[in-house]
């Protein structure tokens, strides 16, 4: 039965037996849904493409978002690096990322 618990949420557990465990894992998963996520260039193409097919396509999300086709087209037949317009249209930002390579071996040389 879903009720309005104490807690003021709408709660299926309403005074249950691990009512606040649920609420806190409830909110921990909200929480980690809300992260910023690092995307690689590949990843980035690849929600261009599902934009435009959810669009309807290339010229459907170009007119939606105000960018030439001839420049959506040319990134996702990767001929053309992202643009600033396109990762703005995909409500995505910029950011550095200071890698942590640990690939080196730890095998001393020569032995």
């Amino acid at each position: 039965m879903h009720g309005s618990c104490r807690c003021g949420r709408l709660c299926p557990w309403r005074y249950g037996v691990g009512h606040a465990d649920a609420h806190r894992q409830a909110d921990e998963r909200l929480l980690i849904s809300r992260l910023p996520r690092t995307l690689e260039v590949k990843d980035v193409v690849s929600l261009l493409r599902a934009k435009v097919q959810e669009a309807g396509g290339v010229s459907a999300w170009s007119k939606k978002t105000g960018i030439h086709r001839t420049i959506v087209s040319k990134v996702l037949h990767n001929s053309k690096p992202l643009t600033k317009s396109i990762i703005k249209a995909l409500k995505l930002r910029i950011v550095f990322v200071v890698r942590n390579d640990q690939t080196k071996s730890t095998k001393a040389k020569g032995r």
